[in-house]
């Protein structure tokens, strides 16, 4: 279990991942240059950049810690690049898309010490540039593993103004205790992006800690800006893929069958999504493109299938009193619904 909270406020590392964030960087930065909690180190890292915002960070931002990859190695690799080089006590991952106000440290680091179970600590996130509406407030997970934002395109009515637990966070922006990646791990690079977060929080609970929700922890995301737009192929394989991932590393073998079924079901109703009114993204894709799409990351999961196992049987013996998984699907359950939103909104 994590150590009691410290009498002393705990010390701070940000890290700021970024690929081509040369339209976005500086608010992002600026936002944390601005921080009312004195942070002790800020490190960004560039991942495979062709544009110039590598060069921004270091000629703008001198006091930061530049790390570098030749090549885009992903979200969870260059992320474990950063991991290498924090110092600090409580972690704060942040995308180079997001805003922070200038409390955001302050807050999160409060939390942090009034709740020295929890290792995960997920802010209020509201897409940028709108009146309010939420992106996400914590995660919650449908029976197949899919991890939902909370809020997704909800008007902000103080619904979500509660500190509580929820399964996992928005990768765009959380605190982590440095001592959870210590002991849990990093985030698996093998994913390259999407579902790394999802599988972290999973081995979080398994080690008997929390993820807690802080309300006035605000940010604000450019949503899916760092990733090249909104819904996407390039996002539906990796998804979907990693989405199988976990569900070896995690489930039961019994639930591991029935997470087929719920898959179905989610298909199902997203495939009649397009003909009705107000469908969003997913109107615009061809379903011959997301029907080769899942293929492709279900071939691709399933070859990977014997590295993956061994991944679980490792997990298993570092958790052996670990959460039951029956216990977290219906503490955090996402209904179907809110598959709908995301893709509705």
């Amino acid at each position: 279990m994590l150590n009691r909270s410290p009498s002393r406020p705990p010390t701070v590392s940000f890290i700021v991942v970024f690929h081509n964030g040369a339209d976005y960087i500086r608010k992002c930065l600026d936002s944390i240059r601005t921080q009312t909690y004195e942070f002790r180190e800020l490190i960004a890292v560039d991942n495979g950049s062709t544009d110039n915002s590598a060069d921004i960070v270091r000629t703008e931002y001198p006091n930061a810690i530049l790390v570098h990859s030749k090549r885009n190695i992903g979200c969870a690799g260059a992320s474990n690049l950063g991991f290498a080089k924090v110092s600090g006590e409580l972690v704060a991952l942040v995308n180079s898309d997001v805003v922070l106000e200038p409390n955001w440290t302050e807050v999160m680091v409060e939390a942090a010490m009034a709740h020295p179970q929890a290792a995960i600590f997920a802010p209020k996130i509201y897409l940028a540039g709108t009146e309010g509406i939420i992106n996400s407030a914590g995660t919650l997970i449908y029976p197949d593993l899919t991890c939902i934002n909370r809020g997704m395109r909800e008007a902000d009515r103080h619904q979500y103004d509660s500190i509580e637990e929820v399964f996992g966070f928005h990768g765009t922006a959380a605190m982590l205790r440095r001592r959870l990646l210590d002991v849990a791990g990093w985030f698996d690079d093998s994913y390259f992006m999407h579902r790394e977060e999802d599988d972290l929080a999973w081995r979080c609970h398994f080690l008997g800690w929390s993820c807690i929700y802080v309300p006035q922890a605000i940010a604000y995301h450019h949503w899916s800006r760092a990733s090249g737009g909104g819904y996407s192929m390039f996002k539906l394989y990796y998804g979907e893929r990693n989405r199988i991932w976990n569900i070896f590393k995690y489930l039961p073998v019994d639930m591991i069958v029935t997470s087929v079924l719920f898959s179905l079901r989610r298909y199902l109703v997203l495939s009649k999504l397009p003909s009705a009114k107000g469908a969003g993204a997913l109107a615009k894709v061809s379903k011959t493109a997301v029907i080769a799409t899942l293929v492709k990351a279900y071939f691709d999961a399933l070859k990977a299938l014997p590295a993956v196992w061994h991944k679980r049987k490792a997990i298993r013996m570092a958790c052996p009193r670990r959460e039951s998984v029956k216990f977290l699907l219906n503490r955090f359950k996402a209904d179907i619904s809110r598959i709908v939103t995301f893709y509705t909104g």
